[in-house]
């Protein structure tokens, strides 16, 4: 069994059939079959199911799947780091990062163009989506490090993390919203108006929905459920619906002056809005390179900057 063997594998499966791997690997279909027929022989235990529909991953081929995926990526990391040895400025840097607004058009290109300079070789990939979907990727090897929420439950025994910046949910309106005029509203001001909620904001709505319960209340139009933060911001920002959303997808609009946080309150106190650290996500078992090691510095620095916070010092290489 060598990389190969491995990487052949794994364009298998993601291909669904042997044809379609041969053809993307420029090999023969007779050679992949004789390297599935090899690694089956090496682990004794069929790995692939073959049918007219193409190929299934047996209970075995999934736990090679996993285990391939991150050896691989262990490869390409021992191949950035020896190529950082002998220039600091190269490496592969595969990155998730959420969807907020605020973080991907401020933040990300803040912490990136310090590193491009015209001495770097380096290749930054940027991974946006929900954050299942990035700790998916990154448990497969596909992702270096991610930007997400940080917890402290078992489901992230295996991930190690580090605080970037804090984040709170939001009721958020045009400027000439109905309800913009008023400012500090009570929550049952909302029910006449659409809801469109981001993903990350639903313990919001679940918070404004207990409220309303409480008063025999309920929303009375339509709600618009979405994880991504350029159309929620796009829809609140041309309609009368109110806007869940997390104040990192609305940061720049709201500085623009295009949209507006709502203050909502209940019983003449505000609503306490549900808050989350966002942090770096990597594997405990992963080795991070220098160029990965120096995007999370300075990503760092710039989550720092705009809290107002003195900047931490990098961690070294070998702290890690």
């Amino acid at each position: 069994m060598d990389e190969t063997s491995l990487y052949r594998f794994v364009v298998i499966v993601e291909s669904g059939s042997l044809s379609r791997a041969a053809a993307r690997l420029k090999v023969t279909q007779p050679a992949l079959t004789r390297t599935l027929q090899s690694l089956e022989s090496r682990f004794g235990a069929q790995l692939l199911r073959r049918g007219a529909g193409g190929v299934l991953l047996t209970p075995y081929g999934e736990a090679l799947l996993m285990r391939a995926k991150l050896i691989l990526a262990e490869l390409r990391y021992l191949d950035s780091e020896v190529d950082a040895l002998r220039n600091l400025a190269t490496g592969v840097v595969k990155v998730g990062v959420p969807s907020g607004l605020g973080f991907t058009s401020e933040v990300l290109p803040a912490a990136t163009l310090p590193l491009l300079t015209d001495e770097s070789r380096l290749e930054l990939s940027y991974m946006i989506g929900t954050r299942d979907h990035l700790l998916r990727a990154l448990r497969h090897g596909d992702l270096d490090f991610v930007v997400a929420e940080t917890t402290h439950g078992s489901d992230a025994s295996d991930l190690a993390q580090e605080r970037l910046f804090s984040d709170h949910s939001a009721v958020i309106v045009r400027t000439d919203h109905p309800l913009a005029a008023r400012r500090r509203i009570p929550v049952s001001a909302l029910i006449t108006h659409p809801w469109i909620v981001l993903s990350d904001s639903d313990q919001l709505e679940t918070v404004l929905r207990g409220i309303l319960a409480e008063q025999n209340a309920q929303v009375k139009r339509s709600v618009l459920r979405s994880n991504s933060a350029l159309f929620v911001r796009s829809a609140v920002s041309k309609t009368n619906a109110v806007g869940l959303m997390s104040l990192d997808a609305a940061r720049t609009d709201l500085r623009n002056g295009l949209l507006m946080e709502l203050v909502v309150e209940h019983r003449g106190q505000r609503v306490p809005l549900p808050t989350r650290e966002l942090g770096v996500v990597y594997r405990r078992d992963a080795v991070l390179s220098s160029a990965a090691l120096a995007l999370i510095g300075e990503l760092r620095r710039q989550c720092d900057r705009r809290a107002g916070r003195k900047p931490q010092p990098t961690r070294s290489r070998a702290s890690h």
